[in-house]
């Protein structure tokens, strides 16, 4: 289980954008809040098209969430945040 908290505190530092609004983490599943609905279904086009894939959620239409396997290897976090900021610069 620590390993599982340092995977979530590294990809909640990691997350710092200028389109991300929030951040709320339990662990290592994360909720990631943009600006607009707009964003959102841009950006998860954008990560689809690079292979991340990245679901939204129901209850927040411009909400989205990262729940990735509790044993994700490091590399693979740092793989997917490149993507993702890569993504958000391009929202």
């Amino acid at each position: 289980l620590d390993e599982v908290s340092q995977k979530g505190n590294f990809l909640k530092d990691k997350l710092q954008h200028a389109e991300i609004k929030s951040v709320r983490q339990i662990g290592l599943m994360l909720a990631v809040d943009l600006e607009s609905e707009e964003k959102l279904s841009k950006l998860i086009e954008l990560c689809r098209d690079e292979g991340l894939i990245i679901y939204r959620f129901l209850s927040h239409p411009y909400s989205f969430r990262i729940s990735p396997p509790l044993i994700i290897e490091n590399e693979e976090l740092e793989n997917g945040v490149e993507i993702l900021m890569n993504c958000l610069d391009k929202v």
